[in-house]
């Protein structure tokens, strides 16, 4: 008799056991097989490492073995450190066993937890060939996606199975870290001073005083500790490390740019082997080690981490000279070459300081250099060194001046910056890569001729297909574009960022009240206000009733065609999606055409004796507006899992100075509304959730699940504030 047992292989990402006290999904990812539909051979389902084992053997060797085949065997298959059975869930709140479809189907099937290390990394080959290739997926997404129609039905029980049993581990302090711990086989064989498992024979006897010392060195240096407090009967009275293995610190620069001086060294240094075994990297590129950085490059660890004191990898390397790791942090590490340290300096500030004419070279000729960055000592490279009476130094401020005189003989590049009123105002990069929104928010206000009155109306967007972010003053969009596919749409969203082209937008602030809003009278600011209003009403982000779809209509109307005429009304069919919401284009209880062209004869005949240019048209447009409930809403993407069906219904996530309003994408109508003064929120970053409850319904209130969780709390919190009759 056998049992069918389903396997969850569990990779840790990079630096994720560490110190965190709850089950963060994002940090993990899980081993995946494709296997082909029994109908359909050309489609497939998701579905966890499948393996059947006579149900009276202890399945734990099958288990290892079946994972390191389906995973390449000799050629890279993935070898785990134990496998720990997940029992199913059978007791419910009051503690008795609830019967459902599910948990018998559950208990028909064993479920094991296997932990790997987050070194493995399937070979491409072998999965790319296999006839159920497998693959390591974010365990977030799986979670989140399971319910779908991808994923085999088995498998979908046994994840619900995980996360609930993970969750439940986490009552135990450090259990994570113990359960991805190496194997006690594995320590147990790398005791390097058990001489039953010394892997070669020593040149001289084991009872040598050279062998203790030797060995105990080796066990430093595998077991990675700290201290080791000694036995004092078997205490060996030698050095337990070779003077020419001792690390020497890293000489820290002083906040004196006095390079005559040889800087001391920081006091973080003094725990020398804790330094290195945290920032792997930053000890690399300061001994120079270009392997060892691409290595580690290579295992996700990011260029631009910083240590405890604010240093990057590339600022070793500068302040070294090491060219070599500079251009692979550069290159293939995506490192900007203007990163700071809590000092402002740069990496071009690390070099000129010591004296590295070739890194100055090198830095010079990244087209993203900043030269005129300045330290918190209002210093530029240029004159960190430029009074060093040393010939390395005289090169390096020979390199600055030609490069600062290249600078200014040279036109500023110039973007792009789109308005929606489809028109396009070309803005100068006045410190190149380096410029900020700040600097071209003022180009904008001097292009656009917007008073400082209604400056703080407006903001710089990025913005792509499915998600839109807006600038701080002190971002440098260039630098956020370059990083946009990567790691903006990566982390915010669960796109495809191959489809995410970002676009520079100016539009109305997100932090704007509509109080603020309605005390305007530019002509510029209303123009640009009204273009903004009329893209979110025909995009069905403004949801309203079919009456103020037909007046908005009439009003639209009015601003193409002037006063009514007849045979300008039967233009109306045509020009009809411009006119009312995509949502409603549908629609058959309302005829659209007839009702807005009457209502247009009577507006334009309620006009007749009133002032009818485009301004005064679009201002009323504008008011008819700002009564709907999420006009001014800065839009997310989310998912909520509605009552009628288990899956994720993808929604647009609205919020404004009146609160948060929940419209559903496909069907583009509103599914909730809630006022801040009726409700409380929190969100939860790490699990990707944002949960709203109204005060006086306990059970009232909405899950949302959304990667911009973070975001949306944070943009809550302000906006709560600014309309006082949304205050809680």
């Amino acid at each position: 008799m056998t049992m069918e047992i389903q396997v969850v292989v569990l990779r840790p990402k990079p630096g994720s056991l560490h110190h965190h006290h709850e089950f963060r999904p994002r940090l993990y990812d899980i081993l995946l097989i494709d296997t082909p539909l029994p109908t359909d051979k050309t489609k497939t389902l998701k579905q966890l490492p499948t393996l059947k084992v006579p149900s009276n053997q202890e399945p734990s060797s099958a288990i290892l073995s079946h994972v390191y085949q389906i995973t390449g065997g000799s050629n890279g298959g993935v070898k785990g450190q134990r496998v720990l059975y997940v029992p199913p869930p059978t007791m419910n709140s009051r503690g008795s066993v609830t019967i459902t479809e599910s948990t018998v189907l559950q208990s028909q099937y064993g479920l094991y937890f296997m932990p790997v290390d987050s070194k493995y990394k399937l070979n491409s080959i072998i999965g790319n060939t296999s006839p159920t290739p497998a693959g390591f997926y974010a365990l977030d997404f799986v979670l989140d996606s399971c319910n779908t129609s991808n994923y085999a039905q088995v498998s979908k029980l046994m994840l619900q199975r995980l996360e609930s049993w993970l969750k439940d581990k986490l009552s135990s302090p450090h259990c994570f870290n113990v359960m991805f711990a190496t194997s006690a086989q594995d320590r147990l064989k790398r005791t390097v001073n058990n001489p039953a498992f010394e892997p070669v024979e020593m040149p001289y006897g084991a009872h040598h005083p050279k062998y203790g010392k030797d060995a105990f060195i080796k066990m430093r240096a595998v077991e990675k500790c700290d201290i080791v407090i000694q036995n004092q009967a078997f205490r060996d009275r030698m050095r337990s490390r070779p003077q020419n293995e001792r690390r020497v610190p890293p000489a820290i620069p002083s906040t004196s740019h006095d390079v005559t001086q040889m800087p001391k060294s920081h006091n973080s240094f003094r725990s020398n082997s804790s330094w290195k075994e945290e920032f792997p990297l930053h000890y690399c590129s300061y001994m120079g080690d270009t392997k060892g950085v691409r290595d580690i490059l290579a295992s996700g660890i990011s260029a631009s981490q910083k240590d405890r004191d604010t240093w990057a990898p590339i600022h070793y390397a500068a302040w070294q000279g090491h060219l070599d790791v500079i251009k692979v942090l550069l290159v293939e590490g995506h490192c900007s070459p203007n990163i700071t340290n809590s000092n402002l300096s740069t990496p071009l500030h690390f070099a000129s300081i010591n004296g590295r004419p070739y890194v100055v070279e090198l830095l010079l000729n990244h087209q993203d250099i900043d030269i005129n960055a300045r330290d918190v000592e209002n210093k530029t490279a240029l004159m960190a060194c430029e009074n060093v009476e040393r010939s390395e130094h005289k090169a390096c401020s020979k390199l600055l001046r030609q490069s600062e005189r290249e600078h200014r003989s040279r036109p500023a590049p110039k973007i792009e910056i789109r308005l929606l009123d489809n028109t396009v105002r070309q803005l100068h990069l006045v410190s190149g890569h380096n410029t900020t929104v700040l600097q071209l928010h003022e180009q904008m206000l001097q292009v656009l001729e917007i008073p400082d009155s209604c400056k703080h109306m407006f903001a710089l967007w990025l913005c792509s297909k499915n998600l839109h972010l807006q600038l701080k003053m002190e971002h440098k969009p260039m630098e956020h574009i370059k990083d946009w596919r990567e790691k903006v749409v990566r982390v915010f969203s669960d796109f495809n960022p191959a489809e995410e082209e970002p676009v520079l937008y100016w539009r109305r602030d997100a932090t704007l009240s509509i109080v603020e809003e309605r005390k305007v009278k530019n002509k510029t600011a209303l123009h640009l206000l009204y273009y903004e209003a009329y893209h979110n009403y025909i995009e069905s982000l403004y949801p309203c009733a079919d009456q103020d779809a037909i007046i908005l209509g009439a009003i639209l109307m009015q601003i193409r065609f002037g006063d009514f005429d007849s045979k300008k009304a039967k233009e109306i069919d045509k020009i009809l999606p411009d006119l009312i919401p995509v949502g409603k284009r549908k629609s058959r209880s309302v005829n659209y055409s007839a009702r807005i062209t009457s209502q247009y004869k009577d507006f334009s005949a309620y006009m007749m004796r009133k002032k009818r240019t485009t301004e005064v048209l679009q201002h009323k447009f504008l008011t008819l507006c700002w009564n709907l409930t999420v006009y001014g809403s800065a839009y997310f993407h989310g998912h909520v899992k509605m009552k009628e069906r288990k899956s994720l219904v993808p929604v647009h996530i609205a919020v404004n100075d009146l609160g948060i309003h929940v419209i559903h994408t496909e069907k583009k109508y509103m599914l909730n509304s809630f006022s801040y003064k009726d409700m409380e929120w929190s969100g939860k970053t790490e699990d990707h959730t944002l949960v709203l409850q109204l005060k006086q319904q306990p059970k009232g209130g909405m899950l949302l699940r959304t990667k911009q969780s973070g975001l949306i709390s944070h943009l809550m919190s302000k906006l709560s504030q600014l309309n006082p009759s949304s205050n809680p």
